[in-house]
């Protein structure tokens, strides 16, 4: 009775450790095929557009991915602020040449957090903070996006055509 109470306790206790490891796998590639569907922040997918829903820039389904800057300047502005239970971190910089930027002054950024302080010169690529599970981007013409009035900058997509590709 006792070698059958064991055999029984053996299979079981491989069978759970089947199930275990076959949901551990499972789940480190189902978060490395959706962590991987877009390895930079700018190839993410948008899912706002400039103009839709007065949106001033483009919103990116980005999950946690760092942030880097696509053109250098001097952040100007770094704000956090809270709606729907999600924070983010306004931050603005002034561009070392708007020309890159179809004239415009200032590039923005809403992001989780933040690794920049204002005063800060960045350049570009260089690390701004990580996203929460999206990112808006955009131009603007104001030192710190959304105090005047929330002013239309140039249309982000017009400059870099290739942002959500």
């Amino acid at each position: 009775m006792n070698n059958v109470f064991v055999g029984v306790l053996r299979w079981r206790v491989l069978f759970l450790l089947v199930v275990l490891f076959a949901v551990f796998f499972t789940s480190i590639t189902l978060f490395q095929a959706h962590a991987s569907s877009c390895s930079a922040w700018e190839h993410c997918p948008i899912t706002q557009r400039y103009g839709q829903n007065q949106e001033h820039g483009v919103d990116l389904l980005t999950e946690g991915l760092p942030i880097t800057a696509l053109l250098s300047g001097t952040i100007t502005f770094s704000h956090e602020e809270c709606w729907d239970g999600e924070c983010v971190m306004d931050i603005t910089w002034q561009l070392d040449h708007p020309n890159q930027a179809g004239g415009s002054p200032y590039m923005y950024v809403q992001i989780r957090t933040s690794n920049v302080y204002v005063g800060e010169h960045v350049a570009a690529g260089a690390l701004l903070g990580y996203s929460g599970s999206f990112i808006e981007v955009g131009l603007t013409p104001d030192w710190a996006y959304g105090v005047s009035n929330w002013r239309w900058g140039v249309n982000i997509l017009a400059v870099f055509p290739w942002l959500g590709t």
